[in-house]
């Protein structure tokens, strides 16, 4: 039976208090793109950047692209900030590493991550003995893996073929993205060996 480690950090923005009524019409949509997890069509909006609406929904809480202008993956090219080295995110997934990775399933367990990025997980989880695998959509991000000495793979997490068994499979950052995350996790459950953590 797998089991679910869920943390709820997605967004280091600040948002406003469910609670708290806003005056501006902007702030709260309704009838919108629903959310992806309750179908709720209510959300607060939390962040506008090039195009992009991030929102958290009224009812369950889920963070998620409200609106896209352009495929997600053109956003991350080379230039995009969150390849360069982060040493919060770094001391960070050390601590989660030690104590949630290490203390279920030691070291060879294979790991897969999902939304790899530049691959700063990934290196500290090699780095501990594990056998790691990432897949991202952006071309620059595998870049940044391979060039790590990592082994990387582009393309749609649900159609690309990557074997099974892992014992973890990780989602930095990548479920607030997904206009269907039920998919998502379908797909992630299929590739866990059986008592696998996601």
């Amino acid at each position: 039976r797998q089991q679910v480690l869920v943390r709820h950090d997605f967004c280091t923005v600040k948002p406003m208090p469910v609670e708290q009524k806003s005056n501006n019409p902007t702030d709260l949509h309704v009838n919108r793109w629903q959310c992806p997890l309750c179908t709720s069509s209510e959300f607060r909006k939390l962040l506008e950047v090039a195009h992009y609406t991030v929102g958290r929904c009224l009812s369950c809480g889920h963070r998620y692209l409200v609106s896209e202008a352009k495929p997600l993956e053109t956003l991350y090219a080379e230039d995009y900030a969150g390849f360069r080295k982060d040493p919060y995110f770094q001391m960070r997934i050390k601590g989660e590493l030690k104590r949630r990775f290490m203390t279920r399933v030691p070291p060879p367990a294979r790991i897969l991550d999902v939304g790899c990025g530049n691959g700063m997980f990934l290196s500290e989880a090699r780095d501990r003995g594990y056998q790691t695998l990432g897949v991202d959509i952006s071309e620059a991000a595998v870049h940044e893996c391979r060039k790590a000495g990592l082994e990387a793979y582009r393309g749609d997490f649900l159609t690309l073929p990557l074997g099974g068994n892992f014992d973890f499979i990780t989602m930095w950052d990548v479920i607030e993205h997904l206009p269907v995350p039920a998919a998502f996790f379908k797909r992630a459950w299929s590739l866990l060996r059986p008592g696998g953590y996601l």
